[in-house]
């Protein structure tokens, strides 16, 4: 089993000054209300949001349906949600559920 999950908020570079959000272990169901209060308070800023992917193990479908809904607010808004470092089984998992156009080629 791997390690507990980490969310972390932090100040990125991006055009708009945008915030990353950084996943690493494994982001399971009971990390949802921490990322969904993230994804939340950050929809509200005017900035483009980038989710680093590259030390997560595993996203619980919850998670990733908080990704996928901070993804279309802050599209509606004109902003970007970008997801990077996608790899393993976690890539793989999104691209089975329809999703790898939203990965980076990184």
């Amino acid at each position: 089993m791997g390690q507990t999950g980490t969310i972390d908020v932090t100040s990125c570079d991006t055009p708009t000054g945008g915030r990353r959000i950084t996943l690493a272990g494994r982001i399971d169901v009971g990390r949802v209300t921490e990322l969904h209060r993230a994804a939340v308070k950050l929809a509200r800023q005017a900035h483009d949001v980038v989710i680093c992917c590259g030390a997560a193990e595993y996203l619980h479908p919850a998670v990733v349906q908080v990704v996928i809904g901070l993804g279309r607010e802050l599209d509606a808004g004109g902003r970007r949600c970008e997801l990077t470092g996608v790899r393993g089984p976690v890539r793989d998992d999104l691209v089975l559920l329809g999703l790898g156009h939203v990965l980076t080629g990184d």
